[in-house]
């Protein structure tokens, strides 16, 4: 056994770990993610305290509709004050390493392979690879990595006499609906009741990006993220007819082109900017070519924020889809009217109507319960008045609310403080993780957010958060990962350095050293 108190004990540690985590083929949203649960129990079941303790570690239910995952959970009871490490075990499936696909869960191997063949990387990844600094495979940065760090540490704890308590969260499906953290909420409840614990601080270990490789990052939040759809119904034609009806994919392309990258919903705090929106589906309800309009059609708007509630997304979304319609509108308009003077027609315009309904403005009109998209939107929209266009916008889940905590200074000053002495290296800070993560449910946005729900497809019966329960076991968060590059590419890769001796090493510091002040 290592000496874990020793940096070269718990490297070993961690190095063991991790190459036997990665050999779990968890990818998200499969039921390989299932495997994850006997890997936790043999890894966790293998320490000396937790042979004794056998309670204190398992598998704790996420009525999941899909699969068979689970939250694996293992609590170290040392004094009340409790602190959280929280990483994901879903990874994205390997089907980008081509060739390579039998050596993605085997760095060793894969590096050598890349050595002969580097068609897959570019000329930064071949330099890091070529270094030896990195450590490449599926998984090994996103977050794999985090992971191992984090069950090393739980046996450097568990191996201690004066520590606080430490949980351990692997979590399920963050890569797709985070519904392993999710479920995650009540377990923290659970446990805090059974056990009398405090939870002074959540700590996940995504890995993080560099703009300078000098200088490392930690976040303390979470960039919002919401997935808007835009379902129009257009008044349908015959093409060799177009004057006579209201093309939707028209309307659905001028609220795209207004929407794309709209300045309107980017929020800017210091030298920190939310990502613009952007679409990352669009299409109509056509399956088989026909000479007339599509009835419908739709696409999935992808909005980022780090205030913008979903009241406030769609607000501004209903005005801007109201302003396009009318635009495309008038479009038609122009060549209908220019069309039946030289023709004899004798046709008006067509009349521009508020048409924009939120999703529940539109299921307090129609009584249904809508709980898939496209389908059950599409179904509703047939029975409307095949007359005049309609728009029904909504969220589709998952919702991650955008949160940090409120003293950046505290922590931010903390980490400094060690890496700066330790390593020389200053670590940059972010109100924001924005690569998205399961942070956002490690305290509530704001207590009145639960109000704001009813556009969201399904929620309460099929998709749900919660909030009640999150405002009990709420706690201050913090990302403090390794450097990573390339997540989800074949080229994806960790910073050895980090992964064996720095990031253990900070938060080892900020565990011992961090007061937990109540305005954080």
């Amino acid at each position: 056994m290592s000496d874990l108190s020793n940096p070269k004990g718990l490297k070993e540690r961690i190095d063991e770990i991790l190459k036997a985590y990665l050999q779990v083929e968890s990818y998200t949203n499969t039921k390989d993610e299932e495997k994850v649960d006997a890997f936790f129990n043999e890894t966790v079941g293998g320490i000396k305290y937790f042979k004794e303790h056998e309670d204190l570690y398992g598998q704790y239910e996420t009525k999941d509709p899909d699969f068979n995952r689970h939250v694996n959970y293992a609590l170290y009871l040392g004094s009340k004050e409790t602190y959280v490490l929280l990483h994901h075990s879903d990874v994205v499936n390997i089907d980008n390493y081509s060739r390579f696909k039998a050596l993605a869960l085997k760095p060793e191997e894969l590096a050598q392979a890349y050595i002969k063949d580097k068609s897959l990387l570019s000329e930064e990844a071949f330099r890091d690879l070529e270094s030896g600094d990195y450590l490449f495979g599926r998984g090994t940065a996103d977050m794999k990595a985090g992971g191992a760090i984090e069950l090393a540490l739980l046996d450097y704890y568990s191996e201690l006499d004066d520590s606080p308590s430490i949980l351990v969260l692997a979590v399920p499906d963050e890569e797709n609906q985070s519904l392993g953290m999710r479920a995650a909420i009540r377990l923290l409840e659970d446990l805090k009741d059974k056990y009398d614990l405090d939870y002074k601080l959540m700590i996940n270990t995504e890995p993080h990006q560099r703009l300078n490789d000098e200088r490392g990052v930690i976040s303390q939040g979470s960039i919002g993220k919401m997935n808007v759809f835009v379902h129009v119904k257009g008044v349908l034609a015959h093409a060799g007819k177009a004057l006579e009806g209201i093309n939707p994919n028209g309307i659905l392309a001028n609220i795209v082109r207004h929407l794309d990258l709209n300045e309107s919903f980017v929020d800017h705090i210091g030298h920190e900017m939310s990502i613009p929106p952007t679409w990352v589906m669009m299409r109509d309800n056509k399956k088989v070519y026909d000479i007339s309009f599509p009835s419908m059609a739709y696409g999935i708007l992808n909005v980022t924020s780090f205030t913008d509630s979903p009241q406030v997304v769609i607000d501004k979304l209903k005005t801007i889809c109201q302003n396009a319609s009318n635009e495309y509108i008038d479009h038609v308009n122009e060549r209908r009217i220019k069309f039946s003077e030289v023709t004899s027609r004798g046709w008006g315009p067509f009349k521009k109507k508020k048409c924009v309904k939120t999703l529940a403005e539109f299921l307090n009109e129609t009584e249904l319960k809508l709980e898939n998209y496209p389908e059950d939107i599409e179904e509703a929209l047939i029975n409307t008045n095949d007359d005049e266009p309609m728009i029904v916008i909504g969220i589709i889940p998952p919702y991650y609310p955008a949160i940090t905590n409120d003293n950046q200074d505290v922590l931010m000053d903390l980490i400094n403080d060690f890496t700066i002495k330790s390593y020389n290296q200053h670590y940059d800070n972010r109100m924001y993780f924005t690569g998205i993560s399961d942070l956002s449910y490690s305290k509530c946005p704001s207590k009145s957010i639960s109000s704001e729900m009813n556009n969201i497809l399904g929620w309460g019966d099929k998709y749900s958060i919660p909030f009640e329960v999150l405002k009990r076991v709420e706690m201050p968060c913090i990302n403090i990962g390794p450097w990573g590059k390339d997540f989800h590419k074949p080229s994806e890769r960790v910073y050895k350095e980090d992964l064996y001796y720095r990031t253990p090493e900070i938060i080892k510091h900020v565990i011992k050293n961090y007061k937990g002040e109540s305005n954080v």
